[in-house]
């Protein structure tokens, strides 16, 4: 095609002189490529959710998971990650859910000591419960929760700490309870 273009006497400088029939095949092929890599990535994520479909609960009980896949919009956007929905709590609180993300984020705060990081604590604290999270989706969706606090402007040790530190946080608070 390309050939043919350069066979009739027109130029090829750059982009713009390539024929929109060969742009347009090339867009294609690079989309069809993309759908394939797509289907690839789920297959393996199904594979891995087959793989990690029960958990232990902390007194050793199975924890059925429930996983729910967000395939690609019709506006062509990236998939959502994909999100687990556990279908028995994971942690016990005697608080409710918005008071245990208020105190684990008065216990985040305590472990640092400027200002700028407590304030970083303080917008992941409001995020989390503009969003109506609880501490259980923090600990069953870490890489999920994780992209979101860094998409909304939390800076990522801080945001891979209030991510990871939930489990510490509970064991702390029951040898805290015990003592």
């Amino acid at each position: 095609m390309l050939a043919d273009h350069l066979q009739s006497g027109k130029v090829l400088n750059g982009h713009d002189d390539v024929p929109d029939n060969f742009r347009r095949l090339v867009l294609d092929d690079e989309r069809d490529r993309q759908e394939r890599e797509q289907k690839e990535r789920e297959k393996q994520r199904e594979k891995e959710q087959r793989r990690k479909r029960r958990r232990r609960d902390s007194d050793g009980s199975s924890v059925g998971i429930t996983a729910v896949h967000c395939h690609r919009c019709a506006t062509g956007d990236l998939d959502t990650p994909q999100m687990v929905f556990p279908t028995s709590p994971l942690l016990e609180f005697d608080l409710s859910r918005e008071d245990a993300v208020t105190a684990y984020s008065v216990w985040q705060r305590s472990q640092v000591s400027t200002e700028e990081q407590k304030k970083s604590y303080d917008s992941a604290q409001e995020l989390t419960l503009a969003h109506c999270f609880d501490l259980d989706m923090l600990a069953s969706n870490q890489e999920r929760m994780y992209r979101f606090y860094k998409k909304h402007g939390i800076p990522g040790g801080v945001a891979w700490r209030y991510v990871c530190d939930v489990r510490s946080w509970v064991k702390q608070r029951e040898r805290a309870k015990s003592t």
